[in-house]
């Protein structure tokens, strides 16, 4: 088959399991990322640039994904619809470019063909694509696959061009995902196979030469690391040791190891969020896992001479895997499916090389091996086909997440957030109870039923929840601006002011908090700081009918009738609620 037939072939099988996506909606961090981030939704601007370059937002530093989430906006508008489209064109061009790569390297074109369309089908693949906020996934593996490709032809004739084209896409790489700081290692397995370079005789480049040649990309992997660990640092991310003992992670990390592996070969049961529970870190599961680990690694080894490609497939796997694999622990996930994204490669380049070595006995095997891999790609893309509508929206993701991964606090957290949207608050107040009984020091839990308990008007059990929340940690800023407004409601004014100003020296870019700190201030006169707060709720959030309404009442009252006017006409025409506040 001609590689443009086999590129179509791709893009079309590729499509149709993907295109019911851009029916989605917003879903999981999405609201904190896309959604109502301010930066984000004022489009591609030079304050969102610098802001993207500096901030540490998240517990990320990605400048990359931000600008492409900016781009979004400015292209597309606000909706989900857009960034949707742009995670699948990103994957389908992954896809083709892993075809391409692989092909160009290996000179197997069918061989090269099922590997990518495993990586384009695949379930487990799903959560990277159909997640606006995994951006990050999709964008920084197109860098990761244009640097690959770069190095195959500095490997074929070595030049500076194509060596600095390597080493520019792994920056770019770096800027929307530090998950790619492994690049250089993964180089120097391809330099083995299937590129040879590593060969003891012959034209194969000397290891000495090609672990020099990959120094400045180590330098840059350092680097992003560095800033990985202080923007984690930062934001609180990086889970203490205290919590998670070293024990506890290394078990994790090998049950994940085997896990992914069986995911990827009986994909069902997958979920959203999968909760970490330590203390059943080391059993029988746990010393299966390393052993079966041990001897798959020496096995490969083993066999290296006569089948490369396994050793490539495993090193891959093992090395990818090491950023996320929990040893440092971000959040509270045991594993993640879209962590796959870019190690199921390994895995899938020595399955399909070993089947094809098969294969090349005769017809017989070649027959079966690829009515196999045709059976196997059908049945792959019919289960993702079903696993793309769970992300539709948080009621259908989390209620799916809460089947698939049961005690999941993470999915009684999302549920009790859509069940208040939805207006019933008392299915809300019981997920996020069933959340606290989970998980009883989650401060979002406690902030999230503070918001219910205010909004039902039991003042004092809601301060008692955010004060629990702050307890907890001392840094989260919505806990601050909760109780704040709860102290403004019942009259503690020097309170709820202090709780703002902690609020907001913690995330300045709040606009709720914001505008509940005008009206505490306008309060007790302080005039020109209510303006100056309601107009910054405003440039946050110029759609926050509430804050029109505060700014155009206080200027009226001061006898500024035309300016009030205006926001009084912005708030007939917009209509969005502050997010946020009981």
């Amino acid at each position: 088959m001609p590689s443009i037939a086999i590129l179509v072939l791709l893009a079309a099988v590729t499509t149709a399991v993907l295109l019911p996506m851009l029916g989605n909606g917003y879903v999981f961090d999405d609201l904190y990322y896309v959604q109502q981030n301010a930066h984000v939704q004022k489009g591609l601007t030079a304050s969102g640039v610098r802001w993207a370059f500096t901030t540490f937002y998240e517990s990320n530093w990605h400048p990359l994904t931000w600008l492409s989430h900016m781009l979004d906006v400015s292209l597309f508008g606000p909706g989900p619809r857009g960034p949707h489209a742009v995670n699948g064109v990103l994957h389908l061009m992954n896809t083709l470019l892993l075809w391409a790569v692989l092909r160009g390297a290996t000179a197997a074109p069918w061989a090269s063909t099922f590997v990518a369309l495993l990586f384009a089908i695949h379930p487990l693949h799903v959560e990277s694509v159909a997640w606006i906020s995994e951006r990050k996934d999709v964008l920084s593996t197109l860098f990761l696959l244009l640097a690959l490709g770069s190095w195959l032809r500095y490997a074929r004739r070595p030049c500076i061009s194509w060596y600095a084209m390597t080493v520019v896409c792994f920056a770019l790489g770096l800027l929307a995902k530090p998950m790619l700081v492994t690049l250089p290692l993964l180089l120097l397995f391809a330099d083995a196979w299937p590129l040879g370079r590593l060969a003891p005789s012959g034209g194969g480049a000397p290891v000495r030469r090609a672990i020099a040649e990959k120094l400045p990309l180590l330098l840059l992997s350092l680097g992003s690391a560095a800033v990985t660990v202080l923007a984690q640092q930062q934001g609180g991310s990086l889970v203490a040791w205290e919590s998670f003992p070293i024990a506890a992670r290394l078990g994790n990390a090998a049950r994940s190891y085997v896990s992914y592996l069986g995911a990827a070969a009986w994909p069902h049961g997958l979920s959203a969020f999968y909760p970490f529970r330590p203390h059943s870190a080391w059993t029988w599961e746990v010393f299966g896992a390393t052993a079966l680990l041990v001897a798959a690694t020496v096995g490969t080894f083993l066999a290296r001479r006569g089948q490369p490609h396994l050793l490539f497939g495993w090193l891959w796997y093992l090395v990818t895997l090491v950023p996320v694999i929990g040893l440092v622990q971000v959040g509270m996930q045991s594993s993640a499916d879209r962590y796959t994204y870019v190690p199921l490669i390994g895995p899938f380049v020595a399955a399909t090389w070993g089947l094809a070595r098969i294969g090349a006995r005769g017809a017989g095997p070649k027959a079966a091996i690829a009515a196999f891999g045709t059976l196997a790609v059908v049945a792959l893309a019919a289960a993702a086909a079903r696993q793309v509508p769970v992300w539709r929206d948080n009621l259908t993701l989390f209620s799916h997440a809460r089947n698939a991964a049961p005690a999941n606090w993470v999915a009684e957290y999302y549920l009790g957030l859509e069940m208040n949207r939805l207006g019933r608050s008392q299915e809300a107040i019981r997920h996020y109870r069933e959340l606290l009984r989970l998980a009883p020091d989650s401060t979002s839990g406690h902030d999230g039923l503070g918001v219910l308990l205010a909004q039902s008007g039991q003042l004092a059990a809601a301060a008692g929840q955010f004060q629990e929340a702050i307890r907890l940690d001392a840094r989260y800023a919505p806990a601050h601006g909760n109780l704040g407004l709860v102290f403004a409601k019942t009259g503690r004014l020097p309170e709820a002011i202090s709780h703002y100003e902690q609020a907001l020296a913690l995330d300045p870019d709040l606009a709720w908090v914001h505008n509940n700190f005008a009206a505490a201030l306008r309060s007790v006169g302080r005039t020109e700081e209510a303006i100056a707060h309601y107009a910054r709720s405003l440039e946050l959030d110029p759609a926050n009918r509430q804050a029109h309404l505060n700014l155009g009442t206080l200027l009226h009252d001061l006898g500024r009738r035309e300016e009030a006017a205006r926001h009084f006409e912005a708030a007939a025409g917009r209509g969005n609620p502050a997010p946020g506040e009981p």
